[in-house]
């Protein structure tokens, strides 16, 4: 059996055998890694695109935790080594929870530049109205209807979380 069957012969051998097995195992079935934050310029360009760029956004932050299945009209989410049908719709809350920290973060940086006594009038003017910019989105993003249409944006096209035809089965 050994040696013809791919076994090793010496416990050295297997012992890096399993090693090795074991490392393909983990890049495999890894968590996804955590998304850097978005740039200013990031939340900016979605402000500015409205509901596509909100959907630009969560497309890139849900890419490995996420897809959609165009035929079957469903989301399904990433279970550490399986893909699982999204039924607890558990996108929603993962899909607020980007928005909260996307927008949240720039309107928290955008008020401490409004709020430095060092800047000159007109930048701490611009920087407030850009908080309230990223403050509203936020509030809008909340809403059932906004985030629908946000979702079933991000679920579409090549950049979006839909499914290539090549990749189903």
């Amino acid at each position: 059996m050994g040696a013809a069957m791919g076994q090793p012969k010496t416990p050295e051998n297997a012992a890096r055998l399993s090693e090795e097995r074991a490392k393909q195992a983990r890049a495999r079935y890894a968590p996804p890694q955590a998304r850097k934050p978005f740039t200013s310029e990031e939340i900016f360009t979605a402000l500015n695109d409205n509901e596509i760029g909100d959907a630009k956004l969560l497309a890139s932050a849900m890419q490995e935790r996420f897809v959609f299945d165009s035929k079957r009209g469903v989301f399904f989410r990433f279970e550490g080594g399986y893909w699982k049908k999204d039924l607890e719709n558990e996108c929603r809350p993962v899909a607020v929870n980007i928005f909260q920290e996307a927008y949240g973060a720039e309107a928290a940086r955008q008020a401490a530049v409004a709020n430095n006594p060092v800047a000159d009038k007109e930048t701490q003017d611009a920087a407030r109205q850009r908080m309230e910019r990223c403050n509203k989105r936020l509030e809008r993003v909340k809403t059932l209807h906004r985030l629908e249409n946000t979702l079933k944006l991000a679920a579409s096209g090549l950049e979006g979380l839909a499914i290539p035809e090549s990749a189903k089965g």
